[in-house]
């Protein structure tokens, strides 16, 4: 029932708006991207006049001019903008920090980049309140059938193969 919907993407990395944009189509959004949070706000007020307003906002949190977590303060107090849209936060960054102040300034979800599919579609659904087994933050929402699961498995000896020295350092990290 999310399909058709409009999505802005807004970033100002080129390469990260193609594949959001990619990604987005491929789960039959309607998308437009921009390359700034000053074009992302002009956006979202051009389409409230034309009453085609946008239901999701991905924004990129580190950009020049403006960062995307004041760009989205500027949106929700906008008395321009009626139909306020979902929110969430994208980043390269990976950080707890980004996470949390997603959570604390009241944003519909935080994905880092680059999210595949299957990360980008959870982080929706949980912005839009659908279930989803993903929380904001992206980590496993840990039910008391998960504890288990886990709990079962923890301690196991995992034998990676992997020819790559940092694909090794990262899984291992994972893992831990």
């Amino acid at each position: 029932d999310l399909r058709g919907r409009h999505v802005l993407v807004v970033d100002d990395n080129r390469s990260a708006r193609e594949i959001f944009e990619g990604q987005l189509s491929a789960l039959n959004f309607n998308v437009t991207s921009v390359p700034s949070a000053e074009a992302g706000l002009a956006e979202l007020l051009r389409a409230e006049r034309q009453e085609h307003p946008y239901d999701l906002v991905i924004m990129d949190w580190i950009m020049p001019e403006q960062d995307g977590f004041e760009a989205a303060r500027q949106i929700r107090c906008n008395d321009a903008i009626t139909h306020h849209p979902r929110i969430i936060m994208a980043t390269a960054y990976g950080c707890d920090e980004a996470a949390r102040r997603a959570t604390v300034e009241g944003l519909d979800g935080y994905i880092t980049k680059p999210a595949n599919l299957s990360v980008l579609f959870d982080g929706i659904m949980t912005a839009f309140g659908k279930e989803s087994r993903l929380d904001v933050a992206g980590s496993w929402n840990r039910d008391e059938h998960d504890r288990a699961r886990i709990a079962a498995i923890r301690g196991s000896r995992v034998l990676l193969v992997e020819d790559n020295e940092l694909n090794q350092e990262v899984a291992v990290g994972l893992l831990k």
